[in-house]
């Protein structure tokens, strides 16, 4: 929220620096995610997965990993979506934003709740999923929108 504040205060494009922040975000929470995976600070629920990690009382999904792959995809996506200069302002946050948002909300399903303090869930859904939802519609929203600003100004450049 500061940084929307910042913004309108300061009268900058939030989308353009949104954009230009998810080359430098995006890997770097790769990163911070590889550590969050040799840690093993984020236990999923028992499986048999080929992935898995052995923990006490089992073998179990880690969401450090699988958040570390997802990223390390999610970052090569933009840096090819980066090679079309003529993309709208955004557009890059916003496709960043709902496939991020989507992943998040499917990889929570693996999340422990055997554990002690495992994250709670109301209505069948932790946090984090609501949040995950809202990043989709966000990122959906603003696409679209890109998309009809794009046409509009292609229609009144010809």
């Amino acid at each position: 929220m500061a940084i929307a504040v910042y913004f309108h205060r300061k009268k900058l494009s939030f989308f353009s620096y949104a954009d230009t922040t998810m080359f430098g975000l995006l890997p770097g929470w790769m990163l911070g995610r590889i550590g969050c995976f040799t840690a093993h600070d984020h236990p999923g629920a028992l499986t048999h997965f080929f992935l898995a990690v052995k923990y006490p009382g089992g073998s179990r999904h880690d969401l450090g990993l699988y958040e570390a792959l997802v990223l390390g995809m999610l970052s090569c996506l933009v840096y090819y979506l980066n090679r079309n200069k003529k993309r709208t302002q955004g557009f890059i946050f916003s496709v960043a934003i709902l496939c991020y948002g989507g992943a998040r909300f499917f990889l929570d399903f693996l999340r422990a709740r055997d554990l002690p303090l495992s994250d709670p869930r109301y209505l069948g859904l932790t946090p984090a999923q609501y949040l995950s939802v809202a990043f989709v519609v966000l990122g959906g929203y603003r696409i679209v929108k890109n998309r009809e600003r794009k046409k509009l100004e292609d229609k009144h450049a010809n």
